[in-house]
């Protein structure tokens, strides 16, 4: 990222987003939703 000239306090978002997104995908409300959107489509 630092070869990029991203900003060292910017940086640490995009690990923190993915690590939000694992969190969220194994949550059991977001697996009902996605299972409840899985069978309306």
């Amino acid at each position: 990222m630092y070869a990029k000239d991203v900003s060292p306090v910017v940086a640490p978002v995009p690990k923190a987003l993915v690590i939000l997104a694992v969190c969220l995908l194994q949550s059991e409300r977001v697996k009902r939703y996605l299972a409840s959107r899985q069978e309306a489509a």
